[in-house]
């Protein structure tokens, strides 16, 4: 049975929103056409190894992208509950900086 990828409509929004800036600065469509065949091919890679990437908080959704990108997701997801647990407790903020 075929794999059905779903885009969300933000996904969608901002693919167009990637395409027309490319478009915009480089008069041309040349390197929007190429970063479309470039989704292409890791929409194929994630419907052969549907396991790739990394688990959100959704059900049945994961993403894809650099080792870079999974680690500021998961800061993010960390912050995030902190956050909340310091709402909730009132304890002392943490901040993060980058190195």
């Amino acid at each position: 049975m075929a794999r059905q990828i779903i885009w969300t409509q933000k996904a969608q929004n901002d693919r167009l929103e990637i395409f027309l800036f490319w478009n915009s600065r480089n008069k041309s469509v040349i390197y929007s056409k190429k970063l479309n065949e470039l989704f292409k091919e890791s929409l194929l890679l994630i419907c052969k190894y549907p396991l790739i990437g990394m688990l959100t908080n959704k059900e049945n959704v994961r993403i894809n992208g650099t080792v870079e990108t999974q680690c500021m997701c998961l800061m993010k997801n960390l912050y995030n509950r902190i956050l909340n647990k310091d709402a909730k407790n009132r304890s002392t903020p943490v901040h993060f900086s980058g190195t």
